[in-house]
């Protein structure tokens, strides 16, 4: 638990009781509800910010209840954190003259939003 920063490994674990108990093959994990991959156990080496999401497990033994064989989990909201990139510089008009007023506008990408530029 605590704060995930861009290149951190993350390992999302699954599990249940179950009778009979649920194969490791018989749990699915989903991010953003698109299946990822079967498993207990999934491991990001170097998360990137595109991992952000909300994930969740589903698994399922041979035993039908109410319709189903599988339940879902709770979802666990992953955000990764990560500093300044993409950072670009915007002139307003774009054709400068002497004289003449400009906006100058910096931006970046950033987890948390980037909050102090310095000029």
């Amino acid at each position: 638990s605590g704060a995930i920063v861009a290149g951190d490994t993350v390992t999302l674990t699954c599990s249940c009781e179950a009778e009979p108990p649920v194969r490791q093959n018989g749990y699915s994990l989903f991010k953003d509800g698109e299946f990822i991959r079967s498993g207990q156990r999934h491991i990001i080496r170097d998360v990137q910010p595109s991992q952000s999401g909300s994930y969740h497990c589903q698994a399922g033994n041979s035993i039908r209840w109410r319709g189903s064989d599988h339940k879902n989990s709770s979802e666990v909201h992953l955000d990764v954190l990560y500093p300044p990139i993409n950072v670009s510089l915007s002139v307003d008009p774009p054709h400068v003259t002497d004289g003449i007023r400009v906006n100058l506008t910096c931006t970046s990408a950033a987890n948390p939003t980037a909050d102090n530029y310095t000029w």
